[in-house]
Formats: structure tokens, C-alpha cells, sequence
């Protein structure tokens, strides 16, 4: 059995919405900014849009396989069928963890190839605790893809996590024997850190990963960081300054994973990040008055 990769796809989106909704659950009586939840009407938007979109690509698909299953005469050869999604349904849920976990599952057991997969089922993992499966899903990562940003800020979270928890028995044993092999360089969570600066340092997309890092570390740092990661805006050095990239910064900082930030910061740091590309439209989301900030 394996996963098509339309279907891994749709996976992938429904556990982001669960991992939002861990963040910021849904209010369906609070259309005005949801402010019970502290979700901005921009980012409630953008929820109901991403439920929404994965229904349907999960629709999609679901033709397009049953197409594919139709030509095909070995049953070992079907990919696996994706549970109906239904977009109200995922929002609902008060349980958005635990349903999380029932999308992850399936890709880690069937060993997805997509990166993104381990990624998330390390975050949905760590939120439950389980060290095991975090560790599993840090190793499976590794192989596709050991640069990965976003990968990296895995990695330091979970030897965080195991520097301040201790395993004894059966786990402790699986620990020490698989650490040293998924972790061959260091198993200290700065050290790890300032390796991928020194390696990585160069790029737009792991200077972000590495700012987070330096927050979860010290959050008194988060203006030191800030000002670090916008400078590197204009830094010809610095590979990766794309419009993607930047207004990937202004998320995390709006997400708080670069500190705390008031609306006035995010507004400027969205108006800093978008002043290199006058015709992109896409940070408008960010800015206090819900306009694209002129030049």
C-alpha cells in the first residue's frame, strides 16, 4: 500500500488546520475578529479558506484515483483512501490535536516521501509528548532532506524537550542508542544552532529558522532578532530574499514565534518586508488598515 501523492496532499492540509485550531479553536459565533479566541478576521479567513480547500482537493483526488484504481487489476497496488473531509466538521472539532494525529498516522506508517509530513507529525507528536515518535519522525526527515529550516527547528525543540525530561526503561534505552545517530554532531540544542548558522547562515529561509530558535532559547532576544532577520531583507549576501520568503517572516512574526509583537509592529515589520516588491499585494493582509502599504 502506499499514498498517492494528491492524497499525502490533502493530508498535510487538514493537520495544519488542526494545528492552528490547537492554537486558536474555532468560534463560530464570533464572526467579528473571533477576538474570544484571539484570531484576527484575516487569519479566521484564512482557516475557513484552508478547510474549505482541502474538501475540495480531497474531492478531486478521490476521482482521480478512483480512475487510476479503475485501470488496475492488483489491489496491492491501490493507494490508501483518504477519510471524506468535510470543512465545518474541521473547524468544529474539539479534539483538534487528537484528529490531527489520525491524519499523521498513515504517513508516517506507510513512509511518506514528503518532508512536510514529518515535519508536522513531529509538531503534532510533541504537543502529545511523545518523545518515540517525535524522535522516529526527526530521523525519517533527516533522510529527505537534513537542511530543511524548518526540519532544524524541530530538532532543537525535541533536544530541548529531552534535556529537560528524563526516560528510563525501555524508551531511555531506544533514546540513547538512536540520538547519537540522528544527531551525530551534537546532541546540545545552542550548539546545534550555531552549526546551522555557520553552515546555513547565508540564506533567507534558514536565518528565519535560526531566529526562532534564538526566541525559544531567550525570548528577551526577540528584539535582537527582529532587527537581524530585517536587516538581512537588504543584505545582497543573503540568498532566498523572496517575496515568499519575507512574507513568511511577517506570519511567524505574527504567529509569535519571534516574540511577542502589538498590531502597530506587525503593520511596520509588514510595510519593512514588502517595500522590495512594490507589486506584490500579499502583505496587505498584515497591515493595520488592511491595505497594501504604499509606496
Amino acid at each position: 500500500m502506499h499514498f498517492l501523492p494528491q492524497v499525502a496532499t490533502t493530508y498535510l492540509f487538514a493537520i495544519q488546520i488542526y494545528l492552528r485550531l490547537c492554537d486558536h479553536p474555532y468560534d463560530p459565533n464570533a464572526e467579528d475578529g473571533n477576538e474570544a479566541n484571539k484570531l484576527s478576521k484575516n487569519e479566521l479567513k484564512k482557516q475557513k479558506r484552508m478547510a474549505k480547500k482541502a474538501a475540495t482537493k480531497e474531492e478531486a483526488d478521490k476521482g482521480k484515483q478512483d480512475k487510476q484504481q479503475s485501470k488496475k487489476a492488483d489491489p496491492e497496488l491501490d493507494g490508501v483512501q483518504p477519510e471524506p473531509l468535510d470543512p465545518d466538521q474541521l473547524l468544529k472539532t474539539d479534539k483538534p490535536l487528537e484528529e490531527a494525529a489520525k491524519f499523521v498516522e498513515p504517513l508516517i506508517q506507510l513512509n511518506s516521501d514528503q518532508i512536510g509530513a514529518y515535519i508536522l507529525g513531529f509538531e503534532v507528536y510533541y504537543r502529545k509528548a511523545k518523545i518515540l515518535p517525535m524522535l522516529q519522525c526527526l530521523k525519517r526527515g533527516a533522510e529527505l532532506d537534513p537542511t530543511n529550516p524548518k526540519l532544524h527547528v524541530c530538532r532543537v525543540k525535541f533536544l530541548m524537550f529531552n534535556a529537560k525530561n528524563t526516560f528510563d526503561g525501555p524508551v531511555g534505552e531506544i533514546l540513547e542508542e538512536t540520538i547519537p545517530v540522528v544527531f551525530p554532531s551534537t546532541t546540545d540544542a545552542r550548539e546545534l544552532n550555531e552549526q546551522f548558522k555557520r553552515d546555513h547562515g547565508h540564506s533567507f529561509p534558514h536565518r528565519l529558522a535560526i531566529g526562532e530558535v534564538g526566541v525559544l532559547f531567550d525570548p528577551a532576544t526577540s528584539e535582537t532578532v527582529l532587527s537581524w532577520l530585517s536587516k538581512s531583507i537588504d543584505d545582497e549576501k543573503v540568498k532566498g530574499r523572496t517575496w515568499k520568503n519575507c512574507l513568511r517572516f511577517v506570519r511567524y512574526a505574527k504567529a509569535g514565534r519571534l516574540g511577542p509583537l502589538n498590531s502597530e509592529q506587525i503593520d511596520q515589520l509588514a510595510r519593512r518586508c514588502q517595500k522590495p516588491f512594490k507589486d506584490t499585494t500579499a502583505f496587505g493582509a498584515y497591515l493595520k488598515d488592511g491595505n497594501t502599504a504604499q509606496n
